[in-house]
């Protein structure tokens, strides 16, 4: 755990050496599904959850989820362990954008992997969000795989493709029920 800009994250280096690549990923999400992403990257990665996510903080309520905040807290991790390279998933590539309009020359060498929408929330996300969200709040994490993941009306999406419904189940089980609230709702307004 390192102190960040508003609350302490989670941070995880492997490897050694140049090049320093820090490893950002999409909101809900953790440095868990980082890991096989970054196994075979050369040099240092430096993989860490955003607040509210994973094994990281959640800040004070003034200090927020917006997307500013996430580019914040990629800034000071990038910066504290001298990242020369990004790789950003989602709402990770989206702080990476952000960092760079800032700052275009932070970074040699980029890349996005299912990169955000920039200029409006993603199709969908407006409904499933904010619903999400309130899951969080509400239900116990075994239950709101019951209820979504183990649901009878979701046998036909797992059917074929049973390490989907392994890989979504973990995810749940691993979020924030503190944090990713904030994070979800300010996804979608855009604050």
């Amino acid at each position: 755990m390192i102190d960040g800009p508003d609350c302490g994250l989670w941070v995880e280096v492997v490897g050694s050496g140049d090049p320093v690549t820090v490893f950002a990923h999409g909101v809900t999400s953790s440095i868990a599904e980082l890991e096989p992403l970054a196994a075979r990257a050369p040099g240092t990665r430096v993989l860490f959850d955003f607040r509210g996510h994973g094994r990281s903080e959640s800040p004070p309520e003034d200090a927020g989820y917006d997307h500013a905040a996430m580019q914040r807290d990629l800034k000071h991790v990038a910066d504290r362990y001298d990242a020369t390279q990004a790789f950003g998933i989602s709402m990770g590539a989206g702080a990476l954008m952000g960092v760079l309009e800032r700052d275009p020359d932070r970074f040699e060498r980029l890349a996005f992997f299912i990169p955000a929408s920039i200029d409006a929330p993603n199709e969908g996300s407006p409904v499933a969000f904010p619903a999400m969200a309130h899951m969080l709040e509400t239900y116990p994490l075994e239950e709101i795989v019951a209820r979504t993941i183990d649901a009878p009306a979701q046998a036909p999406l797992f059917a074929s493709r049973p390490y989907w419904r392994a890989l979504w189940r973990d995810r749940i089980l691993r979020m924030n029920g503190v944090g990713i609230p904030g994070a979800l709702r300010a996804y979608v307004s855009g604050t």
